[in-house]
């Protein structure tokens, strides 16, 4: 039996994620990285515990509550594979530790050091081993990104990422 793979993801509003999506289809010919829409992990990678169901952790999800978040400090940033939109936003990162604290000992979290303390919101918005493209500061034409949808995702495994399979979803509301 596959043991599967979940994030939780916060979605961005359209509008933006539009200009993100064609921003990668211009340069990698796919509105997609990792087979999904621009998006920022809430909860990174994880699998379930042994005798935990999919369902609980979907309830959880469905219950947490979150409003629409909009984030309007951000920038570009290079790691070694991947170029991205470091994101800085309290209300994010509570949000997150919140998630994490309510999934507790339900689940195994893949690469726990990038959890809590260690959690950095960003964007991915390209997948570039090779450095082929040079992508400045300029490319990002928007002064905010709201963050409107909250989805549960069946993923790929780490070294595939060959699929994304949306569990749950649901749109968030006004604070």
């Amino acid at each position: 039996m596959e043991i599967k793979n979940y994030t939780v993801l916060l979605m961005l509003e359209k509008s933006i994620s539009k200009k993100i999506e064609r921003l990668r289809i211009d340069l990698i010919g796919s509105p997609l990285v990792d087979n999904l829409l621009p998006h920022v992990s809430l909860k990174r990678r994880f699998i379930l515990k042994p005798g935990i169901a999919e369902k609980e952790i979907v309830k959880i999800v469905k219950n947490f509550s979150l409003p629409i978040i909009t984030a309007t400090n951000f920038y570009l940033d290079y790691w070694p594979e991947v170029t991205i939109v470091k994101i800085e936003n309290d209300n994010i990162i509570n949000k997150h530790k919140e998630l994490v604290h309510l999934l507790g000992d339900r689940i195994v979290t893949i690469s726990p050091e990038y959890e809590n303390d260690g959690f950095k919101i960003h964007l991915t918005l390209l997948r570039d081993p090779e450095h082929k493209f040079t992508i400045t500061q300029d490319v990002i034409s928007f002064d905010k990104m709201s963050f409107d949808t909250i989805s549960l995702f069946e993923i790929g495994e780490p070294q595939k990422r060959n699929h994304a399979i949306k569990i749950y979803s649901r749109k968030l509301k006004e604070a």
